[in-house]
């Protein structure tokens, strides 16, 4: 599940700052592949 990997993702990533953000910068990282 690409939502559940962007949260997984958004909770290791330190930035950006609002949690909001570090989802959707993750789930565009997840459409690309990592």
């Amino acid at each position: 599940n690409k939502r559940q990997k962007a949260k997984e993702c958004a909770s290791r990533v330190l930035f950006p700052p609002p949690e909001s953000a570090r989802v959707v910068y993750c789930f565009r990282r997840a459409q690309t592949g990592f």
